[in-house]
């Protein structure tokens, strides 16, 4: 029913979701979980599970950031379609969407932190790997490891946010592996250029999966994934594949 994987080296390029599998492709059969390392699953097995408490959500999206990133339309539209599933929900979006407001207490300390924005994965020089925000803000790779941050699951949901140089025996330098070290239990991350419109479908079932149907990440984002590979406008791979979930599957 789960299926948990730690690649190496270009396998950590592989969508193994949609590898062929008897009639079908992976994805009719299990979860799939990554792990960028083995030493990182020791890690999290070491910790408690996450407590049964009610999930509450920081969500930033920034659409209009500068004229060296592109606009982006749809952010708002999976912002207001997530936040409709969870009243209470922080939500930064448009000119507010901010460095300044992100670290305001308490936004990190939701147990789910959700990024639709541009990313920007460096793999010659991971350090100037970032996340655009509004006003020509931006989260560095070094902004994000020392990021005060309490949330649980991660969700970045841009382009390319799982990509980085890659380590041996130790996975990818990523933006994703730099919120594992400011201490997100799980993150959903993606291995290329997304679209932005089979991107906001996907999240919103997603969240669907995750908040109203209880469902672990790994569980929700395959039911998202089989979901739009159902709908004839996005059952090609590169719209629904792109994501995957790291880290622990609890």
């Amino acid at each position: 029913k789960r299926l948990i994987i730690v690649p190496d080296g270009p396998l950590h390029q592989i969508p193994f979701a949609a590898l062929p599998l008897g009639s079908g492709l992976l994805l009719d059969h299990a979860e799939v979980v990554i792990l960028p390392s083995a030493s990182l699953a020791v890690q999290l097995r070491a910790k408690q599970p996450p407590s049964g408490n009610g999930p509450t959500l920081t969500l930033l999206a920034a659409n209009a950031i500068n004229a060296s990133w592109a606009h982006l339309p749809l952010t708002a539209f999976e912002a207001q379609a997530i936040v409709r599933l969870l009243p209470g929900a922080h939500l930064l979006t448009g000119p507010a969407a901010t460095r300044a407001a992100l670290l305001k207490p308490p936004l990190l300390d939701a147990s789910i932190l959700h990024l639709a924005t541009h990313a920007r994965a460096d793999a010659g020089r991971p350090a100037l790997s970032r996340i655009a925000l509004a006003a020509g803000d931006e989260l560095t790779l070094a902004d994000i490891y020392g990021l005060p941050l309490h949330s649980r699951l991660v969700v970045l949901s841009g382009c390319e946010t799982a990509l980085g140089r890659d380590v041996a025996g130790e996975g990818p330098v990523s933006l994703s592996r730099a919120f594992f070290y400011a201490g997100a239990r799980t993150v959903a991350a993606s291995l290329w250029n997304v679209q932005d419109r089979a991107t906001a479908e996907l999240m919103r079932h997603f969240y669907e999966g995750l908040l109203l149907r209880r469902l672990t990440p790994p569980a929700a984002l395959r039911a998202a994934q089989l979901t739009l590979r159902k709908d004839a406008r996005w059952n090609h791979a590169y719209y629904w594949a792109p994501f995957l979930v790291l880290g622990d599957w609890r």
